[in-house]
């Protein structure tokens, strides 16, 4: 019995079976090292001077402060509707189309293959279709999976923009919104890349 606790065999059987039921991710020390420079990130964001004018760390600081609201909520409601506002501080201009100009810069900033972003504009629009249909007061048994959803897709733009901010600084530049927007429309438009940001899991949402 206890010769069997070293077996190779029934080893790789049981690991299999954890990763099945509790897929841990691999931890290296270049992930802590990312992780830590993440935190660091969000840290000088949120404890930022505060400017009146339009700028990246207002912007961000607000989502952090949606998205912490949303995740201390009980009701799916009213987070779905907390993570879909954080996403609109970080890619919108006063005035602007919502939904639609909402979608675009996601797929934009978020899926690199062209020929994926009429479904991440369809994902995008959906989570939107969900949180009017909530907020209305229909029992929407989903409510839930679209909050954890629309959580995601709002920590993957999150992280998408800090990324793509750090490669204009890398290069000596200075982010500022108005050329992120910009940017984002002329992407999508010419079905072009943002350069930055790492390849997003959340992309499975749409690709599936």
């Amino acid at each position: 019995m206890l010769n069997d606790l070293t077996d190779p065999e029934i080893e790789s059987e049981r690991e299999a079976g954890i990763k099945k039921y509790f897929p841990v991710p691999h931890i290296t020390p270049s992930k802590i090292e990312h992780a830590v420079q993440y935190l660091k990130a969000c840290l000088s964001i949120y404890y930022s001077k505060h400017q009146k004018k339009d700028n990246f760390d207002g912007r961000m600081r607000n989502a952090m402060v949606f998205l912490a609201e949303a995740d201390r909520q009980d009701n799916n409601a009213i987070s779905l509707s907390l993570c879909c506002t954080a996403m609109e501080a970080m890619l919108l201009r006063k005035g602007e189309p919502v939904v639609d100009k909402l979608s675009a810069r996601t797929a934009a900033l978020l899926e690199p293959d062209k020929r994926n972003r009429s479904d991440a504009i369809r994902f995008v629009s959906k989570r939107y279709d969900a949180r009017s249909r909530v907020l209305h007061g229909s029992t929407y048994s989903q409510s839930s999976d679209e909050k954890l959803n629309a959580r995601m897709l709002a920590a993957g733009i999150f992280k998408a923009i800090l990324e793509r901010n750090a490669a204009i600084r890398k290069h000596g530049g200075e982010p500022n919104p108005t050329e992120f927007f910009a940017e984002l429309d002329d992407a999508r438009e010419n079905a072009g890349v943002i350069l930055g940001p790492e390849e997003s899991p959340v992309t499975s949402f749409w690709r599936t």
